[in-house]
């Protein structure tokens, strides 16, 4: 079982266990097929990871419903950010066929989630990957099944690439400088300072959505 799966699976919380032996639990949020939790070695505050509960090793191998949740889940951070004067980046290395590309080491699928400050900007693309545009609807869809894949989003951008194989952690060391991370390599950064903090606020920015889904629906 990966680390992920025995994590939700409230049996053994493995690496987060590790460096926060007191923390009970990360999971700032969760529906029947996410959960939200914040990243270990985050690369800023506020980096979070969405992950299905169920095992599949990238979102576009992941049930529809799960798709569009995932998404929209993305959409209204990212709009919560933009409210708050700032910007999201969200990523993940899908990992669709049954022989690991590399990456993080974690065969189980997550969406990166970023929060940048107003006016930074991205680093230009990996050079090596071909990527596409894929729109800003249902972009989880674009990948497909069959191949490994880098997807890459900024609000109303998503792009996406094929991959044979790729670094581990390609995407964080990618993006770290830009967001003055000096640590970019999860195994190896040190404990995280604000997960506490981290938690608190996202349960609290999600039951705010929660709610507003159940006024939206009375």
């Amino acid at each position: 079982m990966c680390d992920f799966c025995s994590e939700l699976s409230g049996r053994d919380a493995g690496e987060f266990a590790r460096r926060h032996p007191d923390a009970v639990s990360r999971v700032a949020w969760a529906s029947p097929d996410l959960a939200v939790l914040p990243t270990l070695g985050a690369l800023c505050s506020g980096h979070v990871l969405i992950v299905p509960r169920t095992h599949f090793t990238a979102f576009a191998c992941a049930p529809e419903p799960t798709r569009r949740e995932a998404e929209e889940l993305v959409r209204y951070l990212a709009v919560r950010e933009r409210a708050e004067g700032r910007d999201l980046l969200w990523f993940e290395h899908g990992s669709a066929r049954p022989a690991s590309s590399g990456g993080c080491g974690i065969a189980h699928a997550h969406i990166h989630v970023v929060p940048v400050p107003a006016g930074w900007v991205r680093p230009p693309l990996p050079s090596d990957p071909a990527f596409t545009a894929a729109g800003d609807g249902e972009w989880l869809d674009v990948p497909g099944r069959g191949s490994d894949y880098l997807l890459i989003g900024q609000l109303a951008d998503v792009w996406v690439a094929p991959v044979e194989w790729i670094a581990s952690q390609a995407l964080r060391r990618w993006v770290a400088p830009s967001v003055g991370a000096v640590e970019w390599d999860w195994r190896t950064s040190t404990p995280d300072p604000d997960l506490a903090e981290t938690v608190s606020a996202l349960r609290t920015i999600l039951a705010a959505r929660a709610r507003a889904a159940e006024l939206s629906v009375a």
